[in-house]
């Protein structure tokens, strides 16, 4: 995982309204020690890490252990964390607005094409229009054939990637991309064979541009058997696949390369763009329930510890803001299928924005992060760290870093 070979400074936070649960009463500080006691390297023991960390004042290990070692914890006066992240937790799902995005970035760029925006507001109740009121759309009568969409912006071109390199559900990592469309009603139809748009999923790298990863010519008679005539939208799917010897060719800092999603339109009909959810098959099975019952086995193996031992769960390390949503489902889970208190322990580095996004779409009970301006070396990035806590609602606990296998109180807060 990321960030474990460097020095970090990490703060547990406490939201206000959870103040009363069990372990935050009395003496049990959600103190967290990170990394792992069976250091083999180091010729370490379970034993001598539990020691070490219990002298240095913590009652929280997150590290890995196996079944047995939780049996040694209590005596200590230990509380552990059981890890749940992988795969679950790393679904990557993405929406991308097809018109300006109103009061948010845009994710497409719109030089260069046919068409325009055009407010579609939606109706929840016959689930007709644009599900943000706005649509882009492409009329016989005021354009011509071209790209009605192309061009994802840096940096939404780069969220889908490939995570484990020759791991089997990761390498090559499947993905779908929806494009939500419609034609309108008209009286004299275009025929069943007409041409409508050509939807593409582009790659875009060191090794070349406008790789084809997948298309669809998308007819009419498509439009007819989805239900995408008159007011109501339909997704139009493509399936494609990305390799992890394609993802090391991307190049982070150029805005040209990664991933774009394309609309041809021919000009045959008006057809309305509403935007493209992508989502790769890990999400799509969560969603549907395809890990509910290995989730549950897994909690099931841990319950006879509780509470003595286990009073908390860890999601992830530095999710991408593309899996919150796989964190969100996740996290919902546990709390509805374990008695003990299901709480997020996230590190996210030095991005507030972002940290503040995390909290808004799991809402987490608890939050610890990756907090390097906690250093005395950016005390002004410290300031903004404690401000940003308060805005949570949140209460500040002892912050402690971890050094070269020792654990210390940090006393520059």
């Amino acid at each position: 995982m990321k960030g474990f070979t460097r020095m970090l400074v990490f703060v547990t936070l406490i939201l206000a309204d959870v103040a009363n649960v069990t372990w935050a009463q009395g003496t049990q500080f959600p103190i967290i020690a990170w990394g792992c006691p069976n250091d083999i390297a180091q010729g370490l023991q379970y034993r001598d890490y539990f020691s070490q960390i219990d002298s240095a004042h913590f009652n929280t290990i997150y590290a890995n252990f196996e079944t047995q070692d939780y049996q040694a914890a209590p005596t200590l006066g230990l509380h552990l964390i059981q890890p749940i992240y992988w795969p679950y937790c790393e679904g990557q799902t993405s929406i991308y607005e097809s018109d300006y995005n109103h009061h948010n970035p845009e994710h497409f760029s719109h030089t260069g094409v046919v068409g325009a925006e055009i407010y579609d507001p939606y109706d929840p109740i016959n689930n007709t229009g644009a599900l943000n009121n706005y649509a882009w759309l492409a009329q016989k009568t005021q354009h011509s054939a071209g790209y009605m969409q192309q061009g994802l912006l840096h940096d939404f071109n780069k969220e889908q990637n490939v995570l484990r390199e020759n791991e089997p559900l990761y390498d090559p990592h499947v993905f779908f991309a929806d494009f939500r469309l419609r034609t309108p009603s008209i009286a004299n139809p275009p025929g069943g064979q007409t041409e409508m748009v050509r939807l593409y999923a582009v790659l875009n790298n060191s090794a070349g541009a406008n790789q084809t990863l997948a298309d669809w010519q998308v007819l009419y008679r498509d439009f007819v058997d989805s239900g995408a005539v008159g007011q109501s939208y339909a997704n139009f799917r493509l399936r494609f696949f990305l390799t992890s010897d394609q993802d090391s060719l991307i190049n982070p800092d150029n805005p040209a390369h990664g991933i774009d999603y394309r609309v041809y339109w021919y000009d045959n009909a008006d057809v309305y763009l509403d935007r493209v959810a992508v989502q790769d098959t890990i999400y799509s099975a969560l969603i549907n329930h395809g890990y509910d019952t290995e989730m549950n086995a897994r909690i099931n193996t841990y319950n006879p510890y509780y509470p003595a031992t286990l009073f908390r769960w860890y999601l992830g390390d530095e999710p991408q803001t593309d899996m919150y949503l796989a964190n969100n489902y996740v996290n919902t889970f546990l709390e509805s299928h374990t008695p003990a208190t299901a709480q997020d322990v996230q590190a996210t580095g030095g991005n507030i924005d972002r940290l503040e996004k995390f909290i808004s779409v799991i809402n987490p009970n608890q939050l610890a992060y990756d907090s390097c301006p906690f250093c005395s070396r950016n005390k002004a990035g410290a300031i903004l760290w404690h401000h940003f806590a308060q805005r949570c609602g949140a209460i500040e606990l002892r912050p402690v870093y971890r050094s070269k296998g020792r654990s210390y109180e940090n006393k520059a807060n």
